[in-house]
């Protein structure tokens, strides 16, 4: 499940917080966030795990950080509260 984030990590640039990375992380997390087995600590493992991540914990904490977050609104909110139909009046 978590080498659905593989091409993410394999941005040159996935360890930056730059919108173009974040949404690759967000594309990828969409994939498995609803799978009943995802946990972002995993997700953090697997991360960490991965050639070309070691130094980068910080960012690795921030994106497990995040995928906890939007796993919490989706276990809230059903997930689609907002998701691709929000439009600015």
């Amino acid at each position: 499940m978590y080498a659905s984030f593989d091409p993410f990590l394999s941005r040159p640039t996935w360890h930056t917080s730059h919108a173009l990375d974040d949404n690759a992380f967000f594309d990828c997390l969409a994939t498995v966030i609803s799978h009943p087995d995802f946990s972002p600590e995993k997700m953090g493992q697997y991360f960490s795990s991965q050639e070309g991540t070691a130094g980068f914990k910080y960012r690795i904490d921030e994106l497990v950080t995040m995928a906890w977050a939007i796993k919490g609104f989706i276990g809230r909110t059903g997930g689609s509260a907002f998701y691709g139909s929000w439009s600015r009046p």
